[in-house]
């Protein structure tokens, strides 16, 4: 018994030792934690993630072989940088591929340059986002602030050295392609010949004067003596604001009695024309001691009905008058159907041969007749045909209407080179409202022109065989008799007239 008790004792002591020493290896919880190695395990990253917001056309409005920029905005919702490629769709073809950077949150912008041929309306798509193009045939268009009306009394005015006569053009709507300037000038010089050796200088200037867009020279000659509208080609200068028109003629300082002179208009509320020296205007101001240059610029931009001035100093939309009738009508088969038969130094008018002859007997002479028997016409469409029968291939001949009397009418003139314009008699007071300009659509030579003319308001659109040739706009005469006019060069000039017709919605009597 004894000595079995003597061995457990040991034993047991043993066990309580060795638990004391692996408690001894354990901090307490109070002591500082161990430290532990870095993780080498990288948080994961989000790929990159794009989506096109939107597709917009920078240009409000497109033409017909005119360049339209596509702008694509892309977004990148991911967490990593990366190339995202646009593909531009065009009616679900694809056109052009581009690729663009962009980091993480960002958004960047892709562009594209569209050209269409043809009018219409197109679907561009960029990824999900779309929208839609609009491409516009270009329409002929006139800018022009005077009505042609001058002092036949007063040629003109110059300026000698290097100034030049400015005008400030705002276009109808935009990008507007300027084709022509068209100038009403006159020139003086000691020998004619020296037309052809003196030169003025047309430039066209940017917005803000600070760029020539075109620039040339052209001779004296085209104004001989008391001149009169002439047209300047321009080889199509697109632009998309605002532009100003510099003529400088090159006149010499007086006393020389050589010069070339710009027409001018009075206006007292006058702020579009100025005096510059290379484009850059007098005194800062464009007012001109209430003188308006007679300039303006011709050429094609977007349809008028897309323009939303109230203001347009000229249209080209063709004019409509609801449900026209004929309300005047005569072939002159019938010599007592009111058009004055008389014989005179100047002139013999008569019937022949269902025609109605005019016989011009001297030279640079107007002569004319309207029929008071046919009443008088506020808004209506005129039709004749003319031809000429004898004379200079220079010969001027037309239609007159809203004839008031002798001293008062307007006037749509052709000539036998295949020439227009469109005037007015104003108390005697002879001025342009379109400029002498030729047209492929007038029969040269003896053939026979169908002439039409049609009056709404303010607005006198002119035809040539079927074809428009201009509008204007002029509040001058708001009704008149209808007729006939001849210009004659030299002598013995003929021109022969036939079915004439008026149609109108209202027609009223004198």
């Amino acid at each position: 018994m004894k000595r079995s008790t003597w061995y457990w004792i040991p034993l047991s002591g043993l066990s309580i030792l060795l638990v004391s020493s692996v408690m001894a290896c354990t901090p307490p919880s109070s002591s500082a934690p161990t430290t532990q190695p870095p993780s080498t395990e990288q948080p994961e990253q989000k790929p990159a993630q794009f989506e096109v917001s939107e597709v917009s056309v920078e240009s409000g409005t497109t033409m017909v072989g005119h360049p339209a920029t596509v702008i694509a905005t892309v977004t990148n919702s991911g967490g990593s940088a990366g190339a995202y490629t646009a593909c531009l769709m065009v009616d679900g073809q694809e056109i052009e591929r581009k690729d663009v950077s962009v980091a993480p949150g960002a958004s960047a912008e892709v562009s594209f340059h569209v050209t269409k041929t043809s009018a219409g309306n197109y679907k561009l798509s960029v990824g999900e986002s779309s929208t839609l193009l609009d491409v516009y045939d270009w329409v002929p268009q006139t800018i022009q602030y005077d009505v042609g009306t001058y002092n036949i009394q007063i040629i003109g005015t110059y300026i000698y050295g290097g100034g030049g006569h400015i005008v400030h053009f705002t276009p109808l709507a935009l990008p507007f392609k300027i084709q022509k300037i068209s100038i009403s000038a006159s020139t003086n010089v000691k020998n004619v010949a020296d037309l052809s050796e003196r030169m003025f200088t047309v430039r066209i200037w940017n917005e803000h004067k600070t760029q020539q867009l075109w620039s040339d020279e052209f001779p004296w000659s085209l104004f001989p003596g008391e001149g009169g509208w002439q047209d300047i080609d321009v080889p199509d200068v697109i632009v998309d604001g605002d532009f100003h028109v510099e003529i400088v003629t090159n006149s010499d300082e007086p006393p020389s009695k050589e010069y070339m002179a710009i027409r001018f208009e009075e206006s007292k509320d006058e702020s579009r024309s100025g005096i510059s020296w290379m484009g850059q205007v007098g005194r800062g101001s464009y007012a001109v001691e209430g003188k308006r240059w007679l300039i303006r610029v011709k050429g094609e931009g977007p349809p008028t009905t897309l323009v939303q001035e109230e203001d347009q100093t000229e249209v080209t939309t063709e004019l409509i008058i609801p449900s026209p009738k004929l309300v005047y009508e005569d072939n002159f088969s019938d010599p007592d159907s009111g058009w004055e038969q008389t014989s005179g130094e100047e002139a013999d008018y008569y019937y022949r041969d269902g025609e109605f002859h005019v016989l011009v007997k001297v030279e640079d002479r107007w002569v004319w007749r309207y029929n008071q028997n046919a009443g008088r016409f506020r808004d209506f469409i005129i039709e004749g045909d003319a031809r000429l029968v004898s004379g200079s291939k220079y010969t001027v001949y037309g239609l007159i209407f809203r004839c008031k009397d002798n001293n008062n009418f307007y006037t749509f003139l052709i000539s036998a080179d295949g020439r227009y314009q469109v005037g007015k008699l104003l108390i005697g007071m002879s001025s342009w409202l379109h400029g002498v300009t030729g047209s492929a659509f007038i029969e040269t030579g003896n053939r026979t022109n169908r002439l039409k003319v049609v009056c709404k308001n303010s607005q006198i659109e002119v035809f040539a065989n079927g074809h428009h040739l201009t509008t204007v706009v002029d509040d001058s005469f708001v009704d008149g008799y209808v007729g006939m006019v001849i210009y004659a060069y030299e002598p013995d000039t003929h021109v022969a007239f036939d079915n004439f017709k008026v149609y109108s919605p209202s027609p009223e009597t004198p």
